[in-house]
């Protein structure tokens, strides 16, 4: 099994390497550095002088030198098996196309920088597009892996797919292997907007002190209640010394500040409507370089 990891050259890319390589000697893997080429892109017509262009293909030669010497390098010192792996294109079709190639990649680790090296815009697209077009988790960190706790986000109640069960399970497995505490913190939705748009009791005054609505709400926080209770008994079926805690909000808010408070964060990065759109809070840990984020589809 294998972690594919794209390396740009840049310093988060290297660290980003370096936590894979520590991954990947707790859970048996080996990895996979993944440089891009991208010189193709700079067409005499899109760089307007030939001159220019063979200056463009000279300094990504060099940069490509200097990924497989640092690379191997990363993989000697940590005793971790590494491959480097060379690719011509554009950056995030590349990655998807080796990944989806390659069964043995399990999982896709991912600096916030991650081959691009231009703009917030440029890196932000990279990887969003990695992780909502693929089947793989997609790990998003510059720091190197020291794992002592892992907060589960269940983000979506009413989502009874398998999305829950596969986080919850990954985020086991980690905690297993790095004898780290598990939190699994539910966000409860907004109850109000939901009898809103769904029109049973919206237009009734004084709807959040009547009977109708407080079942409704005791529904849903027993759902949240449930989910988190199975989610506890899947991290047990792994390992029943992981220490579990569960917590539930109704604020988004303080989601993003318990984050803060863990070495890793699991979730699932897609909405239930839209496949190809991050939650809310999946953005948000996106822009947040600080965090390292697993989503898991």
């Amino acid at each position: 099994m294998k972690i594919l990891v794209p390396v740009d050259g840049s310093g988060d890319a290297y660290n980003t390497l370096r936590g894979a390589c520590t991954l990947a000697l707790r859970m048996g893997y080996s990895v996979v550095a993944f440089h891009v080429d991208r010189s193709e892109l700079y067409t005499p017509e899109f760089s307007k002088w030939y001159t220019v262009q063979r200056r463009i293909e000279t300094e990504f030669d060099m940069l490509a030198r200097e990924v497989i010497r640092r690379s191997y390098g990363i993989g000697s010192e940590l005793g971790v098996g590494m491959e480097v792996v060379m690719s011509v294109g554009e950056p995030a079709s590349e990655i998807l196309a080796y990944a989806g190639e390659n069964g043995v990649v399990k999982l896709i680790a991912m600096s916030y920088g991650a081959l691009t090296g231009a703009t917030e815009r440029l890196i932000e697209g990279v990887t969003k597009t990695v992780i909502l077009q693929q089947d793989k988790p997609v790990l998003v960190s510059s720091n190197t892996m020291t794992i002592s706790s892992i907060l589960v986000v269940i983000e979506d109640v009413n989502d009874t797919g398998s999305s829950h069960g596969a986080m919850v399970k990954h985020a086991g497995m980690l905690a297993r292997a790095f004898r780290a505490r598990v939190g699994i913190m539910s966000l409860v939705p907004d109850l109000f907007a939901i009898a809103v748009d769904y029109g049973h009791i919206g237009e009734v005054p004084y709807i959040k002190s009547r009977k109708s609505f407080r079942r409704f709400e005791n529904i849903y926080r027993q759902r949240t209640r449930t989910i988190a209770s199975e989610a506890t008994q899947l991290i047990a079926a792994i390992d029943a010394t992981i220490p579990v805690t569960t917590k539930e909000t109704d604020e988004a808010d303080e989601v993003i500040a318990e984050a803060h408070n863990y070495g890793l964060i699991v979730i699932h990065p897609k909405q239930k409507a839209a496949d190809n759109t991050l939650t809310d809070i999946s953005k948000t840990l996106l822009n947040s370089r600080s965090l390292s984020t697993l989503f898991v589809p």
